[in-house]
């Protein structure tokens, strides 16, 4: 899915998942977040192509990367990125990592994996700090046998404001189609990695540069923010950065702001 500001993509194919390549830079690879794709940054990799080399994944059983067998745990799935993330990254010197959600936890894993060859990695809004009881989201199932393609967008407009976007006005056609074109491909269920407690012990693990983007109004960051901010500073030091009036898909809702951040951090160090 592209727009204007959308540069030259180049699909890179490996057996478990797909990237998407651009621009010239430090090679940061990019993390989706769950029922997500390479998209979920669409309004991120061309302002970031223009100081580093996005490689922007779909990973394992979503997006337009390959399925997974039936019943994948965790550990599998993850197995299954590393072995195809060590092929994308093998003759680079160093890798930047930047990742959302579900990708955060993604992410976190192969950040251990990767050791010195990690140079820096940002987290947005980042899962894996197990289930989280007693959240309550009205989320609404999709009627797929409707043939009413309104009732279909109010329901996907009804599911992002729940916890993806903050502010109504944020959602345009853009969002809508974004986000139907990839709950439509999805065939994995995220919660089974990002519901795992595993984060905080994964980022402890790690020692280069860390920065942490949260949306100030981020209903998925159970039972607060900073409750979330609190267990990743127990478990090492970053840089923190909380964005208002903003919800869970900051680096879409808030593109200019967390642009700038991402920008500063891996490309002008």
């Amino acid at each position: 899915m592209n727009t204007p500001d959308s540069p030259r993509l180049t699909r890179v194919e490996t057996p478990h998942l797909y990237a998407y390549t651009a621009g010239h830079g430090p090679f940061t690879l990019l993390f989706h977040g769950g029922m997500g794709s390479h998209t979920h940054w669409i309004r991120n990799l061309g302002p970031l192509s223009h100081h580093m080399t996005v490689c922007a994944l779909d990973l394992p059983g979503l997006g337009d990367s390959p399925d997974v067998a039936e019943g994948t745990d965790a550990n599998a799935y993850l197995d299954l990125v590393w072995a195809s993330v060590s092929r994308l990254v093998e003759h680079q010197p160093t890798v930047d990592i930047i990742a959302f959600s579900f990708g955060s936890v993604v992410a976190s894993q192969i950040a251990t994996q990767l050791g010195e060859q990690l140079r820096r990695m940002t987290i947005i809004g980042p899962g894996g700090f197990g289930i989280p009881k007693g959240r309550n989201m009205d989320i609404r199932k999709r009627d797929k046998s409707s043939k009413n393609s309104d009732d279909e967008v109010a329901v996907i407009r009804h599911n992002l404001l729940q916890g993806m976007i903050y502010k109504p006005s944020a959602i345009t056609d853009e969002t809508i189609q974004t986000q139907l074109h990839n709950v439509n491909r999805t065939r994995f269920n995220s919660r089974v990695v990002s519901f795992e407690v595993s984060l905080p012990q994964n980022l402890k693990a790690t020692h280069c540069p860390l920065q942490i983007l949260w949306g100030e109004q981020d209903r998925y960051a159970f039972p607060s923010v900073q409750a979330r901010v609190e267990q990743c500073e127990a478990a090492r030091h970053f840089t923190k950065h909380i964005l208002p009036d903003c919800g869970h898909w900051a680096q879409y809702e808030c593109a200019g702001e967390v642009n700038e951040l991402l920008i500063d951090f891996h490309a002008r160090h």
